[in-house]
């Protein structure tokens, strides 16, 4: 005989009481609290754990994603292009 598992046949998925535009409002008012342009998901879901609210990390990054709350992030190399647009080299003497 086949023993089942401790959650039984089925695995239930824990939800949190929180909606998400309680969600959201709760994340405006520590994106609002913080003196910097801006937050990433990984801070913010930190915070809102510091004040009791049980919410994953995925789903913090979901929402912020799709209210367009995410901090700006840099694109591209942090000096320029790495690739010389021209010649590396001079041409002549200096």
């Amino acid at each position: 005989m086949e023993s089942l598992p401790p959650w039984g046949d089925q695995r239930q998925r824990r939800v949190t009481p929180v909606s998400d535009a309680a969600l959201v409002a709760a994340i405006r008012a520590i994106l609002a609290a913080c003196p910097f342009h801006g937050e990433g998901y990984l801070k913010v879901r930190a915070r809102l754990a510091h004040r009791g609210w049980a919410v994953g990390g995925k789903r913090v990054l979901r929402v912020m994603r799709t209210h367009g709350l995410l901090a700006p992030c840099r694109l591209g190399p942090p000096n320029g292009n790495p690739a010389h647009m021209g010649r590396s080299s001079p041409t002549g003497p200096t």
